[in-house]
């Protein structure tokens, strides 16, 4: 089996993203090859699309893409899935695509921020929120939400274990 990545530019945090996938993709599928695509950093949708598009010609099941929109979901041929960064519009409108989208929950860490400020205890840091924070997750993988069409049963009781094991551990991973 064939995972796919698409990765604009090098920065670290792109490879963080990347990483992370990465590291996802052997804890459930170790027997998976995962191939990386990289556009420019400052790359459109269209050349996005191509990306995901080349790497389920060259025979993804599943492509990672941080970018391209509707114009990745577009790219995704019938029987085959995208996981995309932050899209969870589109992915509610192509839910015959899109397997899943990360997303973060921006209102915890303002809501956070706002409450040390009046009480004094705030710091300048950087801050990052991880899944022991609620703020980020899966569509569709969460607690008390559907999970998307065609996930077995027995695999969402797996990653769930998973994601609770993440909470727990204070944002490590599983």
């Amino acid at each position: 089996p064939v995972v796919g990545y698409v990765a604009r530019g090098a920065a670290p945090r792109e490879e963080g993203f990347r990483a992370a996938a990465a590291r996802g993709v052997r804890e459930t599928c170790p027997a998976c090859e995962v191939r990386l695509r990289r556009t420019a950093p400052d790359a459109g949708p269209g050349e996005d699309a191509d990306a995901v598009r080349g790497l389920f010609d060259a025979g993804a099941d599943v492509v990672f893409a941080g970018t391209g929109g509707d114009a990745a979901l577009d790219a995704v041929p019938p029987g085959r899935w995208l996981v995309a960064r932050a899209l969870a519009g589109p992915c509610a409108a192509a839910p015959d695509r899109c397997l899943t989208a990360t997303f973060w929950q921006w209102g915890l860490a303002y809501d956070s921020a706002v409450k040390r400020v009046n009480d004094g205890t705030w710091q300048p840091r950087q801050e990052v929120l991880g899944p022991e924070s609620g703020a980020v997750g899966l569509l569709g993988f969460m607690d008390r939400e559907a999970p998307p069409q065609g996930i077995p049963v027995e695999a969402m009781a797996d990653l769930r274990v998973r994601f609770d094991r993440m909470k727990h551990r204070g944002g490590g991973g599983p």
